[in-house]
């Protein structure tokens, strides 16, 4: 519509002039001296009068917000799309200058604009605010074009405005949306990467790169399989090859070593739009930490620091589906430890407990499994192993028994063992603990007959 209206009115007389004429129905009056015109100049300016008119029309019945101000300022014409965005009556309006409809602060860019388009003779979009009838201002966006005499005057401007009250409010929501995030960048630890689909670096956010284990060299250009070492590079690579199938979110955890440390980290790979990859890596080696500490408080005799009843019998179900034969199982006993704990309190029986599983620790081989599964009874898992190797281990206890009753003449300590072993393909590892628990008691009443 702006390049209809610029193209048959231009050149043309004032609107009000010519709209006067087609209502009269009558041509245009002589413009060439004494010269009439002739019936076809007649009839050109007829056709312009009628397509101005049709185009008039079309303006009027539009949504679109129109308005004419003549050179000096005063407003000519607006259609009723306008009148309805301003408030204001057509007559209301055509009795103002347009200066009464821009805040101040806001005229010197409307100057400037027009200055601009009489300058390159080209339409100018610019943003400003709009004042009300009813007080309010609005932002518009205007789009300014003028039109001139056949002396390149400018005779009048007119716009076209659109109300950007929305679009305004939906980019103030964006700003304070990215206010936040940079904000929660800020805050958390996480580092954040935008990716192509083949892993090169297009952005990145973090406070400082080297703090997370990445090392502080330029990144961006970059694939990010390349920016970490060893298998966390690999791991990368593993996943952006699974993106390209499954887009969907993928999250992995890796470890790096970092100044004579592991740490440990958690990454999320999400594809977005545009064929490009979100990547969220997250330091989780506090977690993992704590996660390790509560799986050995889990697994382990906080007095004895060997592992607890529920290792050894997650050991002894996985023996079934494992490869270790012939398997044996050792139960060692604390002799008198009630009589011990009932006389001298519990910390002398405690004591004995802790010098138990040195001896133990110091007797067996580096795969067995030890184990305190009960107050003052101990279990050991052996892998592989055949009845020479059981009386040699049983030879070793017997030695560090003495070894450790020589350090401590005055709380003597004894220990009653005993052991079996399978061959068969498939152990019953149920059967064997209670023959090697049988053994041990027999021992123990040797032990007690003895002293």
């Amino acid at each position: 519509m702006e390049i209809f209206l610029t193209r048959f009115l231009r050149n043309n007389k004032p609107t009000n002039i010519i709209e006067k004429d087609c209502a009269m129905n009558k041509p245009p009056p002589e413009t060439n001296g004494d010269k009439p015109l002739n019936m076809a100049d007649i009839n050109k300016q007829g056709r312009h009068c009628r397509e101005i008119s049709f185009l008039l029309d079309l303006v009027d019945q539009s949504g679109q917000p129109f308005c004419v101000t003549l050179y000096c300022g005063n407003i000519h014409y607006c259609n009723p799309a306008f009148c309805q965005l301003t408030g204001y009556t057509m007559d209301e309006l055509q009795q103002m200058n347009w200066r009464e409809l821009t805040p101040p602060q806001w005229q010197s860019l409307t100057l400037n604009t027009m200055e601009i388009l009489r300058c390159t003779n080209q339409p100018q979009r610019y943003e400003k605010k709009c004042r009300c009838k009813d007080g309010p201002l609005i932002p518009v966006e205007s789009f300014l074009h003028h039109m001139c005499d056949g002396e390149g005057k400018v005779v009048c401007y007119y716009s076209f405005v659109t109300d950007i009250t929305k679009r305004k409010q939906a980019v103030e929501v964006l700003h304070q949306i990215a206010v936040e995030f940079q904000a929660v960048f800020k805050v958390l630890s996480d580092v954040y990467f935008k990716l192509t689909s083949d892993g090169k670096i297009l952005d990145y956010r973090t406070e400082n790169l080297s703090e997370r284990c990445i090392l502080p060299r330029k990144v961006i250009g970059q694939k990010i399989q390349d920016c970490f070492p060893g298998s966390a590079g690999q791991k990368f690579g593993q996943v952006l090859n699974q993106l390209h199938t499954t887009r969907s979110l993928v999250a992995i955890e890796f470890d790096l070593p970092f100044k004579n440390k592991i740490f440990f980290y958690e990454a999320r790979f999400l594809p977005i739009p545009g064929n490009q990859i979100i990547v969220i890596m997250r330091n989780i080696t506090k977690r993992k930490t704590t996660e390790q500490k509560l799986r050995h408080i889990s697994f382990h005799d906080p007095l004895t620091e060997l592992h607890n009843r529920a290792y050894f019998q997650h050991e002894m179900s996985r023996l079934k589906s494992n490869n270790s034969l012939p398997t044996g199982i050792m139960v060692c006993d604390v002799d008198r430890l009630k009589t011990y704990n009932d006389s001298f309190g519990h910390k002398v029986g405690d004591t004995l407990l802790v010098r138990t599983a040195s001896v133990l620790n110091k007797s067996f081989r580096k795969d067995d499994t030890i184990a305190r599964i009960g107050g003052d009874e101990f279990a050991v898992l052996l892998p592989k192993v055949d009845h020479d190797v059981l009386e040699k281990i049983c030879q070793r206890i017997r030695t560090a028994i003495e070894e450790d009753n020589h350090q401590n003449p005055d709380l003597p300590l004894s220990i009653s063992v005993g052991y079996a072993l399978s061959r068969e393909k498939e152990v019953n590892v149920e059967d064997l603990f209670k023959e090697a628990d049988n053994n041990m008691y027999r021992n123990k009443l040797l032990h007690d007959h003895r002293s």
